[in-house]
């Protein structure tokens, strides 16, 4: 978003890490919930879906009408080596399996969640004609 705001047209965006992004408003929502409930433990509360940097970069872009002036370059993560030393894993994708278990998963598909974060932080900021 920094860089879109700065004008940037080109983006170098990591095509081979996937991960499930979290909005922190779904979260502190599911963790009110198991605190009224009174059910403690460790839970993941990731949103629901598989998808990678690349995607949510493209999903940012559709989101805001930018698709058309922004240009998406997929790069291996090896390209920010120089950048960012410490390795990262193929995937960091977490299941709320526990909250599943208990029919309390309050947790969105990443891209509506995605969608509200950007409707919530970003609201006409950033449209395509601006």
């Amino acid at each position: 978003m920094r860089q879109l705001s700065n004008g940037v047209t080109e983006l170098q965006i990591v095509n081979d890490k996937f991960g499930s992004p979290t909005y922190t408003r779904d979260f502190a929502h599911n963790v009110s919930i198991l605190l009224e409930k009174e059910y403690w433990g460790v839970y993941n509360m990731a949103c629901d879906g598989l998808t990678s940097r690349l995607e949510i970069a493209q999903a940012i872009l559709e989101f805001r009408g930018l698709e058309d002036r922004v240009r998406i370059n997929g790069v291996p993560s090896s390209h920010f080596s120089q950048d960012y030393f410490a390795e990262r894993p193929s995937s960091e994708c977490l299941v709320n399996t526990k909250l599943n278990l208990r029919h309390l998963n309050g947790m969105r598909y990443w891209k509506a969640a995605l969608k509200a974060y950007l409707e919530d932080y970003y609201a006409g900021c950033l449209q395509a004609g601006e």
